[in-house]
């Protein structure tokens, strides 16, 4: 499967894919993503307060991505806890 990216980006195959995955820019974004998308699933709306959304991705960022402790620091936060 190929496909592009919204800047332009192509990949030809999962093995292009994994690599522009792994910059640090798409990863950022993946894992703001999931978070965003993890936290509308959770309280029903999504998140606007985006200092908070940052700090837990520099949580991840910290933890080197793993998804327990992207999780946790969701779980964790008080965008979780109060909305």
């Amino acid at each position: 499967a190929s496909s592009s990216f919204r800047n332009g980006t192509q990949y030809r195959d999962i093995t292009e894919f994994r690599k522009l995955m792994l910059t640090e820019a798409n990863r950022d974004r993946f894992v703001r993503c999931f978070i965003t998308k993890l936290l509308t699933y959770a309280n029903g709306v999504e998140p606007d307060n985006f200092a908070e959304v940052e700090k837990i991705v520099r949580t991840s960022v910290a933890r080197e991505y793993r998804i327990v402790d992207t999780i946790a620091a969701v779980i964790d936060s008080p965008l979780f806890r109060e909305e």
